[in-house]
């Protein structure tokens, strides 16, 4: 009981508590990520606008340009492992030329070389039997789908999100750069184009 409260135990690779931790951890390493992009930011700032450095209003936004990558890149990770995960747990459904692939490879012989390759360095002696994926059942793969098909909404959302982002944040910082450069209005106007854009819809 004392383990359980202070970790969290999975029966094995391919159980959907394994994702479930898996995925809360890369969301620990995330939040923390971010955390340290946006006191980086204000630092930037403060020095920039206290001290009047002469720096770049471009480099004093870096951290910005990095958080919005890290975003992009955390979905697009995301969506690659939960396929991953119901490629493991359903290979003849999700695995697509994977599956095939690896038919070919058990029958050419060299699929003992690969698997051989791909234990490599792994922990144990080497006897441990391997991890048997019980038959899936329509259920569960009706979960798996629905899983799939909600990473891939995350990744779209959060990547048009981050852009949009991008595009009002560049025109800020442009304006910072070159006070003459342009109207401030146009850096409302996207915001304005969207609401526009929904009404209209």
């Amino acid at each position: 009981e004392g383990i359980a409260k202070k970790y969290s135990v999975v029966p094995s690779h391919n159980s959907p508590e394994f994702a479930m931790a898996y995925k809360m951890k890369n969301r620990a390493k995330q939040d923390i990520l971010r955390l340290f992009l946006r006191i980086l930011f204000l630092v930037f700032v403060i020095l920039q606008l206290d001290l009047g450095l002469d720096w770049s209003w471009w480099l004093v936004f870096i951290p910005v340009w990095l958080a919005s990558f890290c975003v992009c890149f955390g979905s697009v990770r995301n969506f690659v492992m939960v396929q991953a995960v119901a490629a493991e747990r359903d290979p003849e459904y999700f695995g697509g030329k994977r599956a095939e692939n690896d038919n070919k490879a058990t029958a050419d012989g060299t699929g003992g070389d690969i698997e051989s390759q791909a234990n490599y360095g792994a922990m144990g002696d080497g006897n441990t039997p391997e991890e048997k994926s019980e038959p899936i059942s329509p259920a569960e793969r009706e979960a798996l789908q629905a899983q799939i098909a909600m990473s891939g909404q995350q990744v779209m959302s959060s990547c048009c999100s981050q852009c949009f982002l991008l595009v009002i944040v560049c025109l800020i910082v442009a304006k910072l750069q070159n006070p003459e450069a342009y109207s401030a209005f146009w850096i409302i106007f996207p915001l304005l184009l969207m609401a526009g854009l929904v009404l209209c819809c």
